[in-house]
C-alpha cells in the first residue's frame, strides 16, 4: 500500500493484465498476500521486496537491471520504460519546467545538488521565461523560488508530461518520466 498511489500508471498498459496492491511491505507475503497467492494459483511468483544486490546498487546498475537482479532475471539489453498515457494532459503549460530533486522525502540530500543550488537554477529558469514547478510530496525540501503545489502522483505526472522539460535527481518521477519518453535532465 506504500506505492499504490502509482497504479494509475499502469492503466490500460497492453503487456499488463492486472494489477493488485500486496498487503505487506517489509513483511511480505502476510497471511492475507499467501492466501491471495494461493486463490490465484500462479505459475510463477516474485518477492514483492526482494533485497538489492549490495547497499551501493545503484552506483553499478541501472533501476531495470537491479530490479531483474534482484529476481534473479537477466537484464535485457533494452533498459528502458514503458507507460502508456491514457490521460489528458494539462493545458497551458509550454513554459513549465518541472523539477524533482529530493529524494526519499529530502532525507538523502547527497544525491542532488545542494539547495543554494536548486534555488539559483530556478532563479534562471524564471529569468529564462520558464515557470519552475515542483514535484514532490508535502515532506519534502520546498523551493522558495519554485512552485509546489500539493498534487497527486497521477495529478503530478500529468503536469510532467505537460512540461517543456523535466529537470529529477534520483526519484520516483525520473522513472516516471522515462517511461514516457519525456525530455528529462537528470
Amino acid at each position: 500500500e506504500k506505492y499504490s498511489e502509482v497504479l494509475p500508471l499502469f492503466y490500460n498498459h497492453p503487456n499488463i493484465c492486472g494489477l493488485h496492491v500486496w498487503h505487506g511491505y517489509n513483511d511480505w507475503p502476510t497471511p492475507v498476500d499467501t492466501q491471495y497467492i494461493q486463490e490465484q494459483k500462479f505459475d510463477i511468483v516474485l518477492n514483492a521486496m526482494p533485497k538489492h544486490t549490495s547497499e551501493q546498487w545503484f552506483n553499478f546498475y541501472h533501476y531495470a537491471e537491479e530490479n531483474c537482479l534482484r529476481h534473479g532475471l537477466t537484464p535485457p539489453k533494452d533498459l528502458s520504460y514503458e507507460l502508456v498515457r491514457w490521460f489528458p494532459l494539462y493545458e497551458g503549460h509550454s513554459k513549465t519546467v518541472t523539477l524533482s530533486l529530493f529524494t526519499s522525502k529530502g532525507t538523502q540530500l547527497d544525491k542532488t545538488m545542494p539547495i543554494e543550488e536548486c534555488e539559483s537554477l530556478c532563479i534562471e529558469l524564471k529569468k529564462m521565461g520558464f515557470r519552475p514547478i515542483q514535484l514532490g510530496g508535502k515532506f519534502e525540501v520546498k523551493l522558495q523560488n519554485a512552485e509546489n503545489p500539493p498534487l497527486s502522483i497521477l495529478e503530478a505526472t500529468k503536469l510532467l508530461l505537460s512540461s517543456k522539460l523535466h529537470i529529477t535527481a534520483d526519484t520516483a518521477f525520473s522513472s516516471i518520466s522515462a517511461g514516457y519518453k519525456h525530455p528529462t535532465i537528470g
